[in-house]
């Protein structure tokens, strides 16, 4: 081998460990830059799964809200029914009453009609 050869060589290895060094150089850049983006993908997944775990629980208690809700407008629609129901009955035997007064009432306007 020559020496213009051997610098050939030599001067190749230097270029490849040169080249060979910047690639390593910028794998670790952008490992690193991956590495950060992936810290910072997990924080962000943290922050939402526990934004969701909020919103879970608030909207466990807005359920137990509208079930008291429910729970209570169904009483009272079953009281406002009964009360209804009630007030129906009054309503129909004070219309006897009435029909009944309007019977003896005609019946007493009958009685002075055959006395006099």
């Amino acid at each position: 081998m020559s020496s213009s050869e051997g610098e050939l060589i030599t001067a190749f290895r230097e270029e490849m460990r040169a080249g060979f060094a910047s690639f390593a150089g910028e794998m670790r850049d952008g490992l690193s830059r991956v590495s950060d983006r992936l810290d910072r993908t997990n924080e962000l997944l943290i922050e939402t799964r526990s934004e969701l775990h909020e919103m879970k629980g608030e909207l466990h208690e807005m359920k137990d809200e509208l079930h008291e809700m429910k729970t209570e407008m169904s009483l009272n629609l079953n009281g406002i029914s009964n009360f209804l129901l009630q007030s129906e009955k009054s309503h129909n035997k004070t219309d006897k009453r009435l029909d009944d007064l309007e019977t003896r009432v005609k019946d007493l306007e009958n009685k002075k009609k055959h006395q006099s």
